[in-house]
């Protein structure tokens, strides 16, 4: 047994706190049954404009791998369309097009609503049409899914009162000001509430449509789409997007503000001072003085913290060796990592590792599953 420090106890339950896996939301969408016993999903898809490619395409592919045998694409358990209100191509925030293929029609011939979201500019000026649309889907009992920026535009017109709302981390800030009456997280992938469902976008939406495939059907489905899509399996709904420090995004100072992106977005490198001070647009002193003021600390004090934190993520919610987290957050090598870990959190990264079970234990869609000795799911 591997007696610990009073510090080293008290800093293993805050990072058990902040890591821990938990499980999946308890509520789920609802099955409607079709005519003849089978349980065809349908989906709807709302195209804003700028819209993220990644939100949409991995979203319909989980859905396409998932619902036919093998490669043939077919929309047998699953149907999908892509909607708007005319069929005028639809520009994607890579340039990339979209011409839906019906207009909006009647909500309640889907299942599920997605709007799917991109670039934030240009949300308060959305097609009216669209926002009639959704609200008459609402009143109709038909399930909302707000992907990527689209939870904007579901809380824009009021779809969202009083409701927790999953938003991706980088959005946080300018969501939590534009809809005071909205709860934002931006720790979990996916929030099934009822009717509502929101999520992070990026690739969480692959894990989205496994969820949605799995609750429907069953998890051979959800693990069959995955192998096709080289995805060891899907993750949970409250899996956390990212480590980072949710309350720095709340930073008044849009210099310190930017100061802090920077470095969460550079968490294995190093920073110098003067390149940070010029990504801030400001002096190297009156940044330092600023750290200090509002932060409590030196900015390359506070960049160690960031990696320590993405360290800590790393170890306990991955199976990544100690050397491959230390060479990931910028450290030399294991040992500098474990000297810099012990003197912050009073304990090892290996005391972190084998005291913690999201690195030791199966996840909801096991291993086993995916390359285990017993038939795979059909092909």
């Amino acid at each position: 047994m591997v007696a610990t420090s009073e510090r080293g106890s008290k800093a293993l339950q805050a990072i058990e706190s902040k890591f821990n896996p938990r499980q999946a939301a308890s509520a789920g969408p609802s099955s409607r049954q079709r005519p003849g016993g089978t349980a065809t999903l349908s989906f709807g898809f709302l195209l804003l404009p700028h819209f993220t490619l990644t939100a949409f395409s991995g979203f319909v592919d989980m859905l396409r791998l998932s619902g036919d045998q093998g490669d043939n694409s077919r929309q047998v358990h699953c149907r999908w369309s892509v909607i708007g209100p005319t069929l005028a191509p639809v520009d994607a925030s890579c340039g990339v097009k979209i011409t839906p293929l019906a207009e909006l029609g009647d909500p309640a011939r889907f299942d599920y609503i997605v709007v799917v979201g991109g670039l934030v500019r240009g949300h308060d000026c959305v097609d009216p049409s669209i926002v009639e649309y959704l609200r008459r889907a609402d009143q109709l009992g038909v399930t909302l899914v707000g992907v990527c920026t689209g939870t904007f535009v579901l809380a824009r017109a009021g779809l969202m009162n009083q409701r927790r709302c999953c938003v991706h981390w980088y959005h946080l800030k300018e969501f939590a000001e534009a809809f005071p009456d909205v709860q934002p997280v931006a720790d979990e992938l996916f929030i099934v509430e009822e009717d509502r469902v929101t999520c992070a976008g990026g690739t969480a939406v692959i894990d989205l449509a496994a969820y949605f495939i799995q609750q429907h059907w069953d998890s051979g489905r959800a693990i069959k789409g995955s192998r096709q899509l080289v995805i060891d399996w899907p993750r949970e709904p409250r899996h956390s997007q990212m480590p980072f420090e949710e309350e720095r995004f709340d930073l008044n100072d849009a210099r310190l503000r930017k100061a802090v992106q920077f470095m969460n977005e550079n968490l294995g490198a190093t920073i110098c001072m003067t390149d940070l001070a010029r990504k801030a647009n400001i002096s190297v002193r009156q940044l330092d003085r600023r750290f200090r003021s509002v932060l409590g600390m030196s900015p390359g004090a506070y960049h160690r913290t960031l990696r320590l934190k993405r360290a800590a993520w790393l170890i306990s919610q991955t199976t990544r060796s100690i050397t491959q987290v230390a060479f990931e957050c910028g450290f030399a090598d294991s040992s500098h990592l474990s000297r810099v870990f012990r003197q912050a959190y009073g304990l090892s990264p290996g005391l972190v590792r084998r005291s913690h079970p999201r690195a030791n234990e199966e996840p909801a869609f096991s291993r086993s599953d995916l390359v285990g000795s017993g038939p795979y799911p059909p092909l």
